[in-house]
């Protein structure tokens, strides 16, 4: 890959096997993946786990509308079972009309997209 060519002084390039499988594609050397590892360290383990299956629902995009929501609505149902406290989505907006929270959720799956899924997580149980 040309890739490493642009690297940071000092980083150390991901070889082939380290990127094959890796979903944030956009990492190529071991600063960044560092770097998004304590990122996402900042979010509590049961956290990080239902945030991250909400991202793969909506992800998973099965419906022409109400994506998200259907997924809210069974990350809620599996972050209650878990005995945790129930994500607030920004202050329970529906999120349906195109407004600046809706926008928020929207930028914060796209960092998810990218491997951080800090964004969501702090957009999530923001009240």
């Amino acid at each position: 890959m040309g890739l490493h060519n642009e690297l940071p002084s000092g980083a150390t390039p991901l070889d082939a096997n380290e990127l094959d499988g890796l979903i944030p594609i956009h990492l190529v050397n071991r600063r960044q993946l560092n770097e998004l590892e304590q990122q996402n360290q900042k979010v509590a383990p049961v956290d990080r786990i239902v945030i991250g299956f909400h991202h793969q629902l909506v992800a998973i995009h099965p419906f022409p509308n109400s994506n998200g929501r259907q997924a809210r609505l069974i990350t809620d149902v599996l972050i209650q079972q878990l005995g945790e406290p129930l994500f607030c989505w920004g202050g329970r907006s529906p999120l349906i009309e195109p407004t600046k929270l809706r926008s928020e959720y929207i930028e914060a799956l796209r960092f998810a997209d990218r491997g951080n899924l800090e964004p969501l997580w702090t957009f999530a149980r923001q009240g």
